[in-house]
C-alpha cells in the first residue's frame, strides 16, 4: 500500500473554526459508558471516525497523521468520487461533528453504521494505516488497536492478517 506523500499537508491552516484539536482524546471504548444513541453517521463518515480515533488514540495528533487518514481514504477507496481537496474538507467536517457531539459518542455510532464484516475489516484496516502513518505504535496505540478490534468483533485470524499484513 502507498505511504503518506511528504511533506504532509498542514491542515490546521485550514478556515478557522473548522479544524480544532479539542475532539481529540484517548479512546477507552468501554461498553459500560453510556453514549447517545440518537447519533447517525454515513458509512463513509464512521470510517473517518475510526480514522480520528486512531489519530488521537496514543494522546498527541500529528498532521502527518491527518494527512495519512485522507490519503487513505483515497487508498482504501472511501469516497472514490471526491478529490483530494474534497476528501480534506469532508475529514474537516467529520472534526466539526466530533467537536460538537463528541468522539465517544461517533465511535459508537461508527460501529453500529458497519453492520457488515467487509465494512468493519475495512475500518480496522484504516486505523492501522493510521497508526503505522508516523511510523512509531507506542502501547496506547497497540492497545486502542486490539479494544478497536473487540468492539467491531474481528476475529483473531482475521486481525492477524490484517495486521501482519507487510510481514508476506
Amino acid at each position: 500500500r502507498p505511504r503518506p506523500r511528504a511533506p504532509p499537508r498542514d491542515l490546521s491552516t485550514a478556515e478557522p473554526g473548522c479544524y480544532d484539536r479539542s475532539w481529540r482524546t484517548t479512546m477507552l471504548l468501554d461498553p459500560t459508558r453510556s453514549v447517545p444513541c440518537d447519533v447517525e453517521l454515513a458509512p463513509a463518515e464512521a470510517q473517518v471516525v475510526f480514522g480520528l480515533a486512531a489519530i488521537s488514540s496514543d494522546g498527541d495528533v500529528e498532521d502527518i497523521e491527518l494527512t495519512a487518514l485522507v490519503d487513505a481514504l483515497a487508498t482504501f477507496g472511501i469516497l472514490p468520487d471526491l478529490d483530494e481537496d474534497a476528501r480534506e474538507n469532508f475529514v474537516l467536517q467529520v472534526i466539526g461533528r466530533c467537536d460538537v457531539e463528541g468522539l465517544d459518542t461517533l465511535l459508537a455510532a461508527a460501529i453500529r453504521a458497519l453492520p457488515h464484516d467487509d465494512a468493519r475489516l475495512l475500518a480496522l484496516e484504516l486505523t492501522v494505516e493510521i497508526l503505522v502513518s508516523d511510523g512509531q505504535i507506542p502501547d496506547a496505540e497497540v492497545a486502542y488497536l486490539h479494544r478497536i478490534k473487540d468492539a467491531l468483533g474481528i476475529s483473531d485470524e482475521d486481525f492477524i492478517r490484517v495486521t501482519h499484513a507487510d510481514d508476506d
